[in-house]
């Protein structure tokens, strides 16, 4: 499967391996996948074709997840790979707006292209064609927790949004029995929803009143740019927007259940999923940047307190002969560690209590208990608890050292000591 690091791929990871199906994810970088074991994870790029054949020997069906300008050369590179091999399947996560004959902007155009070259293998084929995924309602979280609004364009017009966990349970049914080959499935929720009733249901969920604020195209797209988007994608995802104007977008397929045997989820079910996401900390920051006052417990050395987030020094450099230091924090739902990456020291968490959502350079993965999650050197990283509970980390250091910087900040906690520190323990903060 490629897309094995996204929403869609990670989820549908999970469900194949609860149905004890083999899996070899294809990733650029395998290093900072953190896929879970059992997964055989495998280095290779879909614009590099002559490197595919060899990560596709022996597989049977093949999941295909690609996006952006290079989806058509992808895929084409991927089925064409996939038919050598003797692949027998080919599912492809495309877009719901394929279907209409009237779209030629970006997005169903470069799928248009996919699936022909899916169809054009030779191989058995399934089409899995979403309109909007529910999840994209987590770009609004920055703006809900600081400032109970939403800011988007088209706040009237309508999707039939699905939660990606269901495009995972329809892939998971499609890669593991039989009866799928040359179907097009259409996914979508059980509602059309436009960016106002999110909010209104948002709102419900947090308890809290949320408002929409109307912006105009040429703001909102200015907003993607601002992330770092490039200009061909933040067109496309405008241009996507704007479709959701028109009636097609709104129109509800019962697919999902049919696959799957089980009803699509709602909006509301997958806003009390992230609810936390939209909190706003209670403590705010975790401490590392200097923004809150922190101190030594009294009579527990080697506690460094940020209100809601306490770190433990368990295991110091001294005691490893340098190999290894070990911490432990707690955060409260909604906090965690700004972007941020170490010269000095790689960083392996586990996930002992509730949930963490982690970003890795490119890449943002969900984690729950028994979770394991290396950070290599240098490599910019984030992470957020996302349980309703209090969510509890061990922190691995290695080599051992930067346990110090929280053993020297209980005695200096002023926020200009903080930041000298940081520099002290090859600690760089970064701009998200």
């Amino acid at each position: 499967m490629t897309g094995a690091t996204s929403t869609v791929g990670r989820s549908l990871i999970d469900q194949l391996l609860n149905a004890d199906a083999p899996v070899r994810a294809v990733t650029r970088h395998p290093s900072t996948a953190h896929l879970p074991p059992g997964v055989d994870v495998v280095q290779a790029d879909l614009g590099d074709p002559a490197g595919l054949p060899a990560v596709l020997e022996g597989v049977d069906r093949v999941f295909l997840l690609s996006n952006g300008p290079a989806t058509p050369e992808h895929d084409a590179n991927l089925t064409h790979a996939a038919a050598r091999a003797g692949a027998t399947h080919l599912v492809k996560l495309s877009s719901g707006r394929v279907d209409d004959s009237t779209a030629t902007d970006p997005i169903p155009t470069w799928h248009r292209a996919g699936e022909q070259a899916v169809r054009d293998s030779g191989l058995a084929w399934t089409m899995l064609r979403p309109l909007g995924f529910m999840s994209n309602a987590l770009h609004w979280a920055d703006t809900v927790r600081e400032h109970d609004t939403v800011y988007a364009p088209h706040g009237q017009s309508r999707i039939a949004l699905i939660d990606p966990r269901d495009i995972a349970a329809v892939a998971a049914a499609v890669l593991t029995t039989g009866g799928h080959e040359g179907r097009v499935y259409r996914l979508t929720g059980p509602e059309a929803l436009s960016p106002v009733e999110q909010v209104g249901i948002l709102a419900e969920v947090l308890g809290r009143p949320l408002r929409h604020v109307e912006t105009s195209p040429a703001a909102a797209r200015q907003a993607i740019l601002d992330q770092g988007v490039p200009a061909a994608m933040t067109d496309a995802i405008m241009a996507l927007r704007a479709a959701a104007l028109e009636p097609f977008t709104s129109v509800l397929h019962p697919d999902v259940e049919e696959v799957t045997g089980t009803p699509a989820r709602t909006f509301r079910d997958w806003a009390l999923r992230h609810r936390a996401v939209f909190e706003p900390s209670s403590a705010g920051s975790t401490g590392v940047t200097g923004r809150k006052p922190v101190r030594l417990l009294p009579g527990e050395p080697g506690v460094f307190d940020v209100p809601g987030n306490p770190y433990s020094v368990k295991l110091t450099g001294e005691q490893s002969a340098g190999t290894l230091a070990v911490l432990q924090s707690t955060f409260a739902p909604g906090e965690g560690a700004p972007l941020h990456r170490h010269q000095g020291h790689d960083e392996t968490f586990y996930v002992v209590s509730g949930a963490f959502r982690f970003r890795s350079g490119e890449d943002i993965t969900d984690a729950g208990p028994g979770t394991f999650f290396h950070i290599p050197r240098t490599v910019p990283h984030a992470f957020t608890g996302i349980g309703d509970e209090p969510n509890t980390l061990l922190v691995m250091l290695s080599p051992a050292g930067f346990e110090h910087f929280f053993i020297e900040a209980m005695t200096h906690p002023n926020p200009a000591t903080i930041q000298t520190m940081l520099a002290k323990y090859d600690q760089e903060l970064l701009p998200d």
